[in-house]
């Protein structure tokens, strides 16, 4: 029984593979990745990050620095320091290290975050564009190139995406 099934579904599948594949299809082709080389808003979107985590950023580095200096006197002057002097060293060191790596990770998932909600407004904008490509063009399909193992230029419509995205 349990095969029977599986045969019926496979059936249906290729008779309605088949039945779309009869069906003339248009399709476009579009280089996202020259989408996103050449587009402003993601020079814009980076521009914007970087001055929005640029303190941060010099925050981090100011204690790593920091971190740095305190690790490079510990080793330096460890063997002429009174016990409790190098104890306490040592553990300012161990405490500027952890923080260090919780201000590193905190920095990294904002920055990560901001990132993904930039881009997901731009990929958003670059759907809509396409959309309207494809309803003026008359396209069923629109596909990575990168994806594509074979497209004539005249499917192409990269430039068309760049230009509108840039308006």
């Amino acid at each position: 029984m349990k095969k029977m099934l599986v045969a019926l579904v496979t059936v249906c599948a290729l008779l309605g593979l088949t039945a779309a594949m009869a069906a003339p299809t248009n399709v476009g082709v579009v280089d996202m990745r020259l989408v996103l080389q050449k587009s402003p808003q993601i020079q814009a979107m980076n521009d914007k990050l970087k001055t929005e985590f640029q303190a941060r950023e010099q925050k981090v580095v100011a204690a790593r620095d920091q971190l740095k200096k305190d690790s490079d006197n510990l080793k330096k002057n460890a063997s002429v320091m009174s016990n409790k002097d190098r104890e306490a060293l040592q553990q300012k060191v161990q405490d500027e290290s952890k923080q260090l790596t919780q201000m590193q990770l905190a920095f990294q998932q904002d920055i990560i975050s901001a990132q993904n909600q930039e881009m997901e407004t731009f990929v958003n904008q670059v759907k809509g564009v396409m959309d309207n490509i494809a309803k003026q063009n008359n396209l069923d399909l629109i596909l990575d190139k990168s994806t594509t193992v074979y497209a004539a230029n005249g499917l192409d419509i990269t430039d068309q995406v760049i230009k509108d995205i840039s308006k």
